[in-house]
């Protein structure tokens, strides 16, 4: 049989539409500029005090911002933008019913302010009422078409409902409104990569790098975008950049390194990967590739080391459960942690056939057939990718003595994708199987 087939991948590198969110989306979720533009007369001593307070709230001194906030109310309390500051700041307690009185407080002192919507949406993103986010973003911009941040908020919101189309309509108008705003070209990029129009979205992400030259979010974008296109020159010139812009983030380095990985050279790959663990000796993801590359090696040793010091960094690592796992299986040997370890994965990934493939062969290498058969069945009966749980599932029965069965099963998994050995084997025992009849 072929081993390496028989190990579970990681994604390469993530899906674009975990990049990131548009980064005027990640400010603070209530009190920021407001959807008008403008929150008070610009030389008022409430807008002063605002201000200052807005510049707090970003440096983290929530007691001083709440000090601030306050004042410019009791100065203006017309004036909305400080009844959200100290809204937000409530949510960032925790204090949710507290967050909700000063929305309301908000909305009494200016019932028809933009921004007074755009944060009861973001107070209704925050609590997880998406519904209700939506209407409220939408009152936003019926207040004011031209209330930037809303369609920014919208989008967001779209994108983590994974509704892209409508999420790609409201960046547009943003960027439209803003063209020199990188969040909404940054967000109708990622909107379009997620929603598959991956061509287009080249351009706008290349467009919020270049209006964001000292943000690397929009060029790590860009460099997955590329790699999923399997452009992996221009990903990797992409990963370089991000990382001049932010040499300390080793999450970059990561992705250059799956970028290497993925290319296919492997000695480069091994050696940045070697590299990341040196920095972060926890860095469970560069540690599962070190796996993958011993795998592919042949030393499966040294990438059972390696998956080992994925899962103690990582306990809940599916692929690398599974494959420390199979590679037990496969020598017979440390059979009760191999258990523990294909439970623990089905555990994490009840519906995978892939992963009940490994606890049923792990069941047959400890000589249970019973429940082998069980687990692989369950794996064949899902797998609509992979003949490797149909085949195990042969050989078992075939060790239980049910050769028709056995025969059946060699049969459909030689009707679907299969490793080469595991083939070779197959097409062996049914031919077997069909003489002794």
């Amino acid at each position: 049989m072929s081993r390496s087939s028989k190990f579970l991948t990681a994604v390469l590198v993530g899906a674009i539409s975990a990049v990131g969110t548009p980064s005027a989306v990640e400010a603070d979720p209530i009190a920021r500029k407001s959807a008008t533009g403008t929150v008070a007369v610009p030389d008022s001593p409430a807008a002063a005090e605002f201000r200052k307070g807005i510049q707090q709230l970003a440096n983290g001194q929530l007691a001083q911002a709440e000090t601030s906030f306050i004042a410019a109310s009791n100065l203006d309390p017309k004036m909305p933008g400080p009844l959200l500051g100290l809204a937000d700041i409530a949510l960032k307690q925790g204090a949710r019913p507290v967050a909700e009185n000063w929305l309301r407080k908000a909305s009494a002192a200016a019932p028809k302010s933009p921004e007074t919507q755009l944060g009861w949406g973001r107070f209704y993103v925050a609590v997880g009422d998406a519904a209700k986010a939506e209407k409220a973003f939408r009152s936003a911009i019926d207040l004011n078409p031209k209330a930037a941040p809303a369609y920014l908020e919208l989008g967001q919101l779209y994108i983590v409902r994974r509704e892209y189309d409508p999420a790609v309509v409201q960046f547009r108008k943003a960027a439209e409104l803003r063209p020199d705003d990188a969040s909404a070209w940054h967000g109708l990029g990622v909107a379009l990569a997620a929603g598959g129009k991956t061509s287009e979205a080249v351009t706008p992400l290349a467009e919020a790098a270049r209006l964001a030259p000292k943000d690397a979010v929009a060029l790590r974008a860009l460099a997955r975008l590329h790699a999923e296109g399997r452009q992996y020159d221009k990903s990797l010139a992409a990963i370089d950049q991000a990382i001049l812009r932010a040499p300390e983030a080793i999450a970059l380095r990561l992705d250059r390194a799956d970028i290497i990985y993925a290319k296919g050279d492997m000695q480069v790959a091994q050696a940045e990967y070697r590299d990341l663990v040196q920095r972060d000796p926890k860095l469970a993801p560069a540690h599962f590739r070190l796996g993958e590359i011993q795998v592919r090696a042949g030393d499966l040793p040294g990438a059972e080391a390696a998956f080992a010091d994925t899962v103690k960094h990582n306990p809940e690592h599916v692929f690398a459960l599974n494959n420390l796992a199979w590679i037990a299986a496969e020598r017979k040997a440390n059979l009760d942690q191999a258990l523990e370890w294909a439970r623990r994965a089905a555990e994490l990934s009840p519906n995978a056939p892939q992963i009940r493939d490994t606890l049923g062969w792990v069941y047959r290498a400890r000589g249970d057939l019973d429940n082998a058969r069980t687990e692989l069945e369950r794996a064949a009966a899902a797998s609509q990718d992979s003949g490797e749980p149909a085949y195990h599932l042969g050989v078992v029965l075939e060790e239980q003595g049910k050769r028709a069965d056995a025969a059946a099963a060699f049969a459909r998994a030689l009707k679907q994708p299969l490793g080469r050995d595991s083939a070779a084997d197959a097409k062996k025992r049914l031919q077997a199987l069909s003489t002794q009849r």
